[in-house]
């Protein structure tokens, strides 16, 4: 009996959203890269979800798109203009 080694595609990106997940919370002070890290990771968690990628694209979409925010969130002053009032 003959297994598949490789697993589906949908389980793949899950994973890859996991762990772009965490890293863009790890390195979320770092502004351009844990903002796009976790901005990857969102696009491939929701890629994984919508095709079956079950409860861990659920968990790797949920983690990317906090470590964008957070990212997102801590450099606020580089990308949001002031406006002197």
């Amino acid at each position: 009996m003959h297994t598949d080694a490789t697993a589906p595609i949908p389980e793949q990106l899950s994973t890859a959203a996991v762990v772009f997940g965490l890293f863009s919370l790890a390195v979320c002070w770092w502004f351009p890269f844990g903002a796009v890290l976790g901005l990857c990771g969102t696009v491939l968690g929701f890629s994984s979800w919508i095709t079956g990628g079950g409860m861990r694209a659920a968990v790797g979409f949920l983690l990317a798109i906090s470590g964008a925010g957070a990212g997102l969130l801590l450099a606020a002053d580089s990308w949001i203009p002031h406006v002197p009032f």
